[in-house]
């Protein structure tokens, strides 16, 4: 929440910087387009799912069987995308701390809020 209202104030001050704005709006478009691809994976998976399900089913499975099988490709399917998760999560913590484009984005954040 801090972090939202660091950037609110480094937008407020800079009132005609284009270039932080066209920043912002670019990463807010990315956002957008990566929920969008997100729901769009999941709908496809639930898709794969069920159409395992109907195929198991027309090829004479019992039903608790092929409920049993898709169940367990669907807990499959969540715990690879939970490993990703993790793994991902491991990687920012060895981000660098200090690095020359960090240096400098502080120094910018510092000089829009510096109060004239």
């Amino acid at each position: 929440m801090e972090t939202l209202l660091t950037i609110i104030t480094i937008l407020q001050r800079a009132g005609g910087k284009r270039l932080l704005l066209r920043l912002f709006s670019r990463f807010v478009i990315l956002l957008g387009l990566v929920i969008t691809a997100a729901i769009m994976v999941s709908a496809a998976l639930i898709g794969f799912l069920i159409h395992i399900h109907l195929a198991l089913l027309d090829g004479a499975v019992p039903s608790s069987l092929a409920l049993l099988i898709v169940s367990c490709a669907a807990l499959l399917i969540i715990a690879g995308l939970v490993a990703m998760i993790i793994s991902q999560l491991k990687g920012l913590r060895h981000l660098p701390k200090h690095s020359p484009l960090m240096d400098s984005l502080d120094a910018f954040a510092d000089g829009l809020m510096a109060t004239k």
